[in-house]
């Protein structure tokens, strides 16, 4: 049994970070079966449909400035 956090499944998710390549292939080499927390499924909504995650990570973690524009 695999206990996926929030870290892991965001560096196997978004090909920018860091770790992605490694965290996607643990995944995948996996038979499984994984074990996904209600609370890291919310925080990984969280980071992905954020738009202060999405400029946290790309700011902090890809070092790329990110600007949403002016927002009615």
């Amino acid at each position: 049994m695999i206990i996926l956090d929030t870290s892991g499944l965001l560096a196997a998710i978004d090909a920018s970070q860091r770790h992605h390549r490694a965290a996607a292939d643990a995944l995948r080499r996996s038979p499984g079966p994984f074990l996904l927390s209600p609370f890291v499924l919310a925080e990984l909504d969280y980071l992905l449909h954020s738009e202060a995650a999405l400029r946290t990570i790309a700011e902090n973690y890809v070092g790329l400035p990110l600007d949403f524009g002016a927002r009615d």
